[in-house]
Order: C-alpha cells, then sequence, then structure tokens
C-alpha cells in the first residue's frame, strides 16, 4: 500500500545514523582502494610511455601495442595515461582527506563523483574509439574504464551515505598506506616485466636451427661496411610498433658504431593481427626496392614515425615508394604479375624466422660474429648487450 501524501514521514533513528555512518565508511575504503588500483594501471602505462616500453608483436592478440602507439594515446599533446594518472592520484588524495577532515566529507564526495563521471565519460569514449576506429582493444584500458566507473558508482554512495560520524583514523590511514604502497609495488614490478618481455622472448630462439649465412640473407638488405665484425639481424614487420620503436634503438647504434656495425633487415609479416593488414604489401615492394638498390631508403621513410598510418593503406606504401625513387612502372607490373617471385621471396625470410628460428615475434634479434652462434637479443636489450664481450672489443 503506498502511503497517502499527509501521511507522516518514519524520523531517522540513532540505528539509521549508524547504517549509514558505516556505509560511508567502509565505502570511503573501497574508493580509496579503486583509487590506488587505477594508479597502478594509469601509473604502469605512464611510465611504459615515457620510457618508450612497447610490447613485441605476436601471434597473439597486441591491442595495447596499436592503442599505446596511435594518436588516440594522447589528448591535447597530453599522453592519456598522464591524464589518467593525475585523476585517481586525485580521487585517492580526497579519500585521504575525507579521513582527515570529516566536515569536508560530503563536498570532496561532490567534487569525487563529478571527477570520475568525467573520467568514466573520457574512458568509455575513447574506449569505443579504439573499437571503432583502431579495431583494437587493449585489456589495461578496458581496466580503467572498469576501475573508474567502480569509482563513479562508489563516489554516488558516498553522497548519498552522508558524513560518517565517528571515524577510527587508524584503521582509515592503515588502509590508505597498505593500498598504496601495494599499488607502487605493483608498478615497479610491472614495469620490470614489461621490460624483460623482448629477452624472455628473443631466450625461446632457436639459434641452431639454420646457419649463419641462411640468417644473413640477401646482400641488397644489408648495409655497413663489408669488413665490419658484428651484423645485426632484424626480422621485422613495418607495421609493427615494436619494430618501429626498435628502429630508433638500431639507427641510433648503427649511427654510433660508424661502420663497424652492419645491419641487416628481414621480413616477418604478421598480417592476420590488426593493424597488420598491409604488412605483406609492404613487404613486396621493399624487395622490388631491393632490386632497385632502393631498399634502405624505403625502409627509412617507412619507418619514419610520421608515417606510421601511412603505412596502413596501399596508396601511403605507393607514395612512400615513389619517394624512394622506386621505379613506379616496375612495381606495379611486378606487384600485378602472378608468377613474380616476390611472394617466394617474402616468403623464404618468414621460413627463417619462424619454422628455422622457432620465432613469430616482431622485432627478433640476432647478432653475429663470424666464429661463433648467433645470439638472440631482446630489443631492449640490445645496447647493453653491445657494450658487453665479445661485442665490445669488435666495435672499438
Amino acid at each position: 500500500m503506498i502511503p497517502s501524501a499527509d501521511t507522516p514521514s518514519r524520523a531517522a533513528t540513532p540505528t539509521d545514523t549508524y547504517n549509514r555512518g558505516v556505509l560511508a565508511v567502509w565505502t570511503n575504503r573501497v574508493t580509496t582502494v579503486l583509487a590506488w588500483v587505477g594508479v597502478f594501471i594509469a601509473g604502469t602505462l605512464t611510465i611504459a610511455h615515457f620510457g618508450h616500453i612497447v610490447p613485441p608483436c605476436s601471434g597473439n592478440d597486441h591491442g595495447c601495442a596499436i592503442v599505446q602507439s596511435s594518436k588516440q594515446a594522447s589528448f591535447m599533446g597530453v599522453p592519456v595515461a598522464l591524464l589518467g594518472l593525475f585523476a585517481y592520484a586525485v580521487l585517492a588524495a580526497m579519500a585521504a582527506i575525507r579521513i582527515k577532515s570529516p566536515d569536508q566529507w560530503k563536498t570532496l564526495a561532490m567534487r569525487g563523483l563529478v571527477i570520475s563521471g568525467l573520467g568514466t565519460g573520457f574512458s568509455a569514449y575513447l574506449t569505443w574509439i579504439a573499437f571503432t576506429e583502431l579495431h583494437a582493444a587493449c585489456q589495461w584500458c578496458l581496466s580503467s574504464l572498469g576501475v573508474m566507473t567502480a569509482l563513479f558508482l562508489s563516489h554516488g554512495l558516498l553522497v548519498q551515505a552522508g558524513e560518517p560520524g565517528e571515524i577510527k583514523p587508524r584503521s582509515e590511514w592503515t588502509t590508505f598506506g597498505v593500498a598504496g604502497i601495494v599499488a607502487l609495488g605493483a608498478i615497479g614490478g610491472m614495469v620490470t616485466q614489461m621490460k624483460s618481455m623482448s629477452a624472455i622472448l628473443a631466450s625461446k630462439i632457436d639459434v641452431h636451427g639454420t646457419t649463419v649465412e641462411a640468417i644473413l640473407g640477401r646482400p641488397e638488405q644489408i648495409q655497413g661496411n663489408a669488413d665490419a665484425k658484428v651484423t645485426l639481424v632484424e626480422f621485422a614487420d613495418y607495421n609493427c610498433p615494436a619494430c618501429r620503436q626498435a628502429a630508433v634503438t638500431v639507427t641510433k647504434l648503427y649511427t654510433r658504431y660508424g661502420g663497424k656495425l652492419k645491419w641487416a633487415y628481414r621480413h616477418l609479416p604478421l598480417p592476420n593481427l590488426k593493424g597488420h593488414e598491409t604488412s605483406m604489401l609492404a613487404a613486396r615492394i621493399a624487395e622490388v626496392a631491393a632490386d632497385q638498390g632502393k631498399f634502405w631508403k624505403y625502409t627509412e621513410i617507412v619507418l619514419d614515425p610520421a608515417n606510421t598510418e601511412k603505412v596502413k593503406s596501399e596508396s601511403g606504401l605507393m607514395a612512400i615508394a615513389q619517394q624512394a625513387g622506386v621505379d613506379m612502372a616496375d612495381l606495379n607490373k611486378r606487384l600485378q604479375d602472378p608468377a613474380d617471385k616476390l611472394n617466394d621471396q617474402v616468403a623464404e625470410d618468414m621460413d627463417i624466422a619462424m619454422n628455422k628460428l622457432k620465432s613469430n615475434t616482431t622485432p627478433t634479434l640476432l647478432l653475429i660474429v663470424e666464429g661463433r652462434a648467433p645470439v638472440a637479443v631482446g630489443a631492449d636489450q640490445l645496447e647493453s648487450t653491445l657494450k658487453g664481450e665479445p661485442f665490445a672489443s669488435l666495435l672499438k
């Protein structure tokens, strides 16, 4: 039965007040933990962004690499991860202030509701963009959306619950401190794991499955002085974000050692991965460029950070080939000729990587010194490896 309008409402009892106070306290604890979980997620992504840590591409889904390397990873020039980190840190700080100054409880709860609401809307928008434009799903981004949504709901409960009444600061500060220590420690552990991922994958490569000559590949795709004692062989995909990041490091090292380091580039396109649909075409064009003595010029332009999106379309790749000085009439003729051996040349590179070296990950990097077995190395460890023996002495 619905009470009539003139039915007097029941006055709040001490039990009601107590229950609402307990709800407020526990909701603030949950909010504190959620805020620190958000700090962990956004903090890890922020360090990865500024540390240029990009996960290698492989036969598995790598939506995070696609999203991380896209223009959507920044908003008005500021990394989205950094914006998220700031928002989560503010929400965590508000939870702490509520413990110290209960008289500001409702005001801070309202402000937190606004911040988490805006954060939820922005995260949802970025997730929708990732799905519709990038056709990729990043588990980190989805987790952040879930955490921010939960924070929006918890702040709604805080507003409804009102002020908590009596608070035991010691218990609340314990929750805050433990959650913070765990989150910061987890960030350190996760970043360390991300940095070691390329080394872990490199350790699984079978360098004894083929010969050095087969690994080196075509002379047209090797640059450096003929008498250089150390050769870096890279199996890569032009669309792989980690390969494009590694190219910056490899180019720097190649220049630093002044011709004492040779660089061999071989193809391992992964066209079945999202964002890699043009990888096979890019590799085939590179083979034509190699026959015309334009391989390295073409590769340099393809790997230019300004051309990250350009290489994802056929028209973009053709424009790059023309810019590199490739004979376009010959290129078009060979691309359209089913009898041409372009596919076989690319397939040979892929066979060496996948079937002989047992690697389907890009970039796959190997260092070769005459008289020694090839050494597989992760992109993040390449520079430090070259500073060790036997490479350091040969690069002086």
